[in-house]
């Protein structure tokens, strides 16, 4: 089996292909094929890639010389397992197959082995496994109703409501927690669980409240979702308008309840996550 290693570290690549050398698989380097956009025209055939993302602060050269790579890959409909540094996450390769790892020390270096060895066995399978655990394959999902531990502030609960009304599954607060999320919703779209995951929903009241509370509750959401591999991230206010002065922040989007009723009503709720998703992944932020 030959696999398209990409890196944004030498040190990331070496320790790639040594352990992979070492398990008998061949690797491709695109330094030595053509780097960049050269990789597209280049003679190089793979069954697999794997991203190796673990430069803490990447130059712009190095960013897109790997996205391009990956974009290449997933344009041959490669499998491929993106490894970073946790919690960071990389929205434009949502839908990816991503494990937390590192090459520190010789602990993580066999952690990365086996995650990496699981992978490439359900390559070899033509069934690739799911190898980021942080949110079962399956979640508990609660009835069509607002569960009685969800019983929270009024807007809160005018979200829940309408989020239910609308088709989504929420899950309850114990099963939240045991996969380590503390939004103050979650909940998963019928037919959309495997292209958008669970979603988590935060709200607040922006009447009176400070800007740099709203910037805290959208950096908290931002964290929730980077943590548990969610699709997506809503930050919910009241008032006519979103509140200025809130950044973007990687697959969080912010809506007033209003616009959250009126987008639900002009195209559903399934269609707007998805657009929310990918202006999310843009970096719009809800647009």
């Amino acid at each position: 089996m030959r696999v398209l290693v990409v890196s944004d570290t030498d040190a990331g690549r070496r320790e790639i292909r040594r352990l992979l050398d070492s398990a008998g698989f061949e690797t491709v380097d695109p330094a030595a094929v053509g780097a960049g956009a050269l990789l597209a025209a280049a003679d190089w055939q793979a069954d697999a890639a794997i991203g190796v993302l673990l430069d803490r602060r990447p130059t712009i050269q190095k960013s897109s010389a790997v996205m391009l790579e990956l974009g290449i890959a997933l344009g041959r409909s490669l499998p491929t397992l993106i490894v970073g540094r946790a919690p960071k996450r990389f929205p434009a390769l949502t839908g990816i197959s991503f494990v937390s790892a590192s090459i520190d020390d010789l602990e993580a270096q066999l952690d990365l082995e086996l995650k990496i060895e699981l992978f490439l066995e359900g390559v070899r399978m033509n069934a690739p496994r799911r190898v980021d655990d942080s949110v079962p394959a399956t979640p508990i999902r609660s009835p069509a109703v607002l569960p009685n531990d969800r019983r929270g502030s009024q807007l809160e609960e005018q979200v829940a409501e309408l989020l239910v009304a609308s088709g989504a599954y929420l899950i309850a607060s114990s099963e939240a927690t045991s996969i380590d999320i503390r939004s103050d919703l979650t909940f998963l779209v019928e037919g959309l669980e495997s292209r958008l995951g669970l979603i988590l929903v935060e709200v607040a009241g922006s009447a009176g409240i400070e800007q740099s509370r709203l910037r805290s509750k959208s950096d908290q959401l931002a964290e929730y979702v980077a943590r548990s591999g969610a699709g997506l991230g809503l930050l919910i206010v009241d008032g006519p308008e979103p509140p200025a002065g809130i950044a973007y922040r990687p697959l969080v989007a912010t809506l007033t309840i209003s616009q959250l009723r009126q987008q639900i009503a002009e195209v559903g709720l399934s269609a707007m996550l998805l657009h929310l998703r990918n202006s999310a992944i843009h970096g719009l932020g809800g647009r």
